[in-house]
Parts: structure tokens; sequence; C-alpha cells
């Protein structure tokens, strides 16, 4: 579990490799997401499968640091959800 004010993202170890998982005040679209959960407007929980070194590479980097930044932060919206 990744914590700063609130949750923000977690681990969890599988048989092969693991599965990350980070909320988002948007809602991502990409091959790599596995599985959105919507909790509401403006808090996507999204889940990606980690199987290899390769895949943890500078996009989920980035993925990660905005979820830190806006959700585990709790920064205040600069733009309209979406």
């Amino acid at each position: 579990m990744c914590v700063a004010r609130v949750r923000f993202a977690g681990l969890y170890p599988r048989k092969s490799g693991f599965v990350v998982s980070f909320a988002l005040r948007r809602r991502l679209d990409s091959p790599r997401i596995w599985k959105v959960e919507d909790y509401g407007p403006g808090w996507q929980a999204h889940l990606v499968r980690i199987m290899t070194v390769a895949d943890l590479d500078d996009e989920l980097a980035r993925w990660l640091h905005e979820s830190h930044d806006a959700v585990g932060l709790q920064q205040a919206w600069t733009t309209a959800p979406g």
C-alpha cells in the first residue's frame, strides 16, 4: 500500500508477477490497463498486470506520480475531471 495523505496505490502479488493498482481523477485509456473500477466522479482505480521488469517503465511511473500528487496528496483540481 502506498500512502501520502491518503492511500493512492497498492501492489498485489500473483503466482506470476503482481498487479499494481492506483487511483486517478480521470479514466486512462490504455491497452495496459487490465481493469478500471469506478468509485464515482473523479475517482477511478486502475489495475495493471506486471509480468516482467520491462513493465516497470516510464509510462507506469508517470501514472503513479500523477496518482501520488492528485489523489495521495489530495491536490485541488485545476481542471474538470475527465
